[in-house]
């Protein structure tokens, strides 16, 4: 059962209670949740088919999440926006992974970097471990410096120089305008798009954040409620000509609008009031359920007086919730798993349905039977009518 953290005060000292949140099995409702791309995610995260949805970056700089695309059977913008409205949800936690350069014309992530020199703007640039002469102050590559085996000498007074005298400092990496001569470490910083060609600075550029998603263990339950498929019920009670919804809210007799899992009657009622005839939830938790949601449910169909109150229970019922519930009228039903519960549902709802049916059956035969009575006494008066005028005499 889920739990959150409260405060409050009691006797003057600071106490931290856990609250505690029912697991009842109301669908959301969201359109994203109705999607088939969505119910296809949500399916492969609880058969373990897929954990965590990492991004890959194409040659050609297009990002995908290509097990995810697999799965959704969708590709690229279609994923990526599903991806965000699920982490906009709560259903999935993104962790960005690393921040890349888009093109700001194409929005391309293949783009290559080329540098300039900051003095002249040439592109003739070569990099290099860079070493200064003390005492002439020449700069350049070491490789100008070393002349054979192992001998340096400057290359603008021809002096040898060695490091034990400490004749000259390290610069380390410097970047080298072969047509200026100007030494830089930061020289300017270019970058071309490698699909629409675009040369832009480095102040130019679109940062583009790449994330990958991994499953919100807190809101794990998403996976069993909006992949649970009730479809076989629901169509098993309109063969049976019965109107059935599901996550559906109730107005009581207070003015509160409850929710339920399902609501089934029969037409020409209203499934908002006390002829509504069979109302359904489904509680479901890691062991089994306590009397808490018996007591919620109770709670419920007291105020909007049902006909038969059914509570679903997964994986299993207490003792105590069983007693409580019987006391209050309620069916309770175990399953075992959730992949059971349609067929479980079903199993409890069916015996109602024939019932209401054998009534309605009765009724008709009924009328019927009251039809074919009114039909010979009217035909049993007309015939008598019949031979009363034959045996008149006839006068001439």
């Amino acid at each position: 059962m889920d739990e959150s953290i409260s405060a409050g005060w009691e006797g003057g000292v600071l106490v931290r209670k856990k609250r505690r949140y029912l697991k009842m099995l109301v669908f959301s409702g969201k359109e994203l949740y109705k999607r088939k791309e969505v119910l296809n995610l949500l399916k492969a995260f609880k058969e373990r088919k897929i954990s965590r949805i990492e991004p890959k970056i194409s040659l050609e700089g297009a990002l995908s999440y290509v097990d995810a695309e697999k799965i959704m059977d969708a590709r690229g913008e279609v994923v990526r926006n599903i991806l965000e409205e699920l982490a906009e949800d709560g259903f999935l936690i993104r962790e960005l992974l690393e921040t890349r350069i888009a093109c700001p014309q194409c929005g391309s992530l293949n783009v290559s970097l080329r540098l300039r020199c900051s003095a002249c703007g040439s592109t003739s640039i070569k990099r290099g471990e860079s070493i200064q002469h003390n005492k002439c102050g020449y700069i350049d590559f070491k490789t100008v410096f070393t002349v054979t085996d192992g001998l340096m000498i400057c290359p603008k007074c021809n002096e040898s120089i060695k490091k034990e005298r400490g004749d000259y400092v390290e610069k380390g990496v410097l970047y080298k305008c072969l047509v200026c001569g100007e030494f830089s470490q930061n020289p300017i910083k270019e970058f071309i798009c490698s699909r629409c060609e675009k040369n832009y600075r480095e102040e130019d550029y679109n940062p583009f954040e790449v994330y990958g998603y991994s499953v919100n263990e807190e809101r794990k339950e998403i996976i069993e409620i909006e992949t649970l498929d009730l479809g076989s019920v629901v169509k098993n009670l309109r063969s049976a000509f019965w109107e059935v919804k599901t996550s559906v809210f109730l107005s009581g007799k207070s003015g509160l609008e409850h929710p339920f899992t399902m609501v089934a009657y029969r037409p020409g009622t209203d499934r908002a009031s006390e002829e509504t005839r069979i109302i359904v939830d489904i509680f479901f938790e890691d062991k089994s359920i306590n009397e808490i949601p018996v007591i919620s449910f109770f709670s419920k169909i007291l105020d909007v007086e049902v006909k038969h109150a059914i509570l679903l229970a997964v994986p299993s019922a207490n003792d105590k919730a069983k007693e409580l519930a019987k006391s209050y009228g309620i069916s309770v039903f175990e399953c075992g798993k959730m992949d059971e519960v349609a067929d479980t549902l079903w199993n409890a709802i069916r015996p109602i349905v024939e019932e209401e049916a054998s009534k309605t059956f009765m009724e008709i035969a009924g009328i019927l039977e009251t039809s074919q009575v009114i039909k010979n006494l009217i035909k049993e008066e007309t015939e008598g009518s019949g031979q009363q005028l034959d045996s008149k005499p006839v006068e001439i």
